[in-house]
């Protein structure tokens, strides 16, 4: 069983506040200790409060972005972005900010980053990891994305949907996600029918 996790969010913008106040209180092993509104010199040099930050770095973005990388050194981050800001997106990528998903993600989404974060995991968005993959990397046939492909380049190895998560560092409900993704831009009807393709394609080893 889960201890309960402390929780700090540090949002700007009071509606957006409310709305991830209410879905800490939605999770029974959450326990919301602090909400800020405003950014200041007491809050960066007291970011070892609690075990998971929530932080929306898409609005007064850059003392957030700073925000969210010194408190990655002390406890696990959900960063909360905007894609008009895909610079800010790929710095905390690449500083290893352990969650990011984008402020047009679903209720369900941000409450799969918590749980997924509590359990000392990570988890990215589809549209955080289509953001940060590298621009002059070939694009993989049939418009599928990066992600999609090492998905799919798994499922050919013949690994379950949990096994792909721990191997990618995602959750199940995002890798079959990617599964159903993969089916759509493939035309295709169901895993039996993806298998056949791979074989056909020469995917199978």
């Amino acid at each position: 069983m889960l201890h309960t996790q402390s929780v700090i969010i540090a949002d700007t913008n009071f509606l957006s506040m409310q709305g991830l106040q209410k879905i800490v209180a939605s999770d029974p092993n959450l326990q919301l200790i602090q909400s800020h509104d405003e950014i200041n010199s007491s809050l960066l040099n007291n970011i070892h409060q609690a075990d998971i930050w929530i932080i929306n770095v898409s609005r007064n973005t850059e003392s957030l972005v700073t925000l969210a990388i010194k408190a990655a050194a002390h406890s696990r981050v959900l960063a909360i972005a905007s894609t008009q800001e895909e610079k800010h997106v790929k710095r905390l990528w690449s500083r290893g900010i352990q969650s990011i998903v984008t402020d047009h993600c679903s209720e369900e989404e941000i409450s799969q980053a918590l749980n997924q974060l509590s359990l000392q995991k990570k988890f990215y968005c589809n549209t955080i990891l289509d953001l940060v993959s590298q621009p002059n990397e070939p694009k993989p046939f049939y418009d599928l994305s990066k992600r999609e492909m090492d998905v799919l380049s798994l499922i050919t190895k013949g690994k379950t949907s949990r096994e792909i998560s721990e191997i990618l560092f995602l959750s199940p409900h995002t890798v079959n996600s990617h599964r159903k993704n993969i089916l759509k831009k493939l035309d295709l009807k169901s895993p039996a029918e993806l298998i056949v393709f791979a074989i056909d394609k020469g995917l199978m080893d």
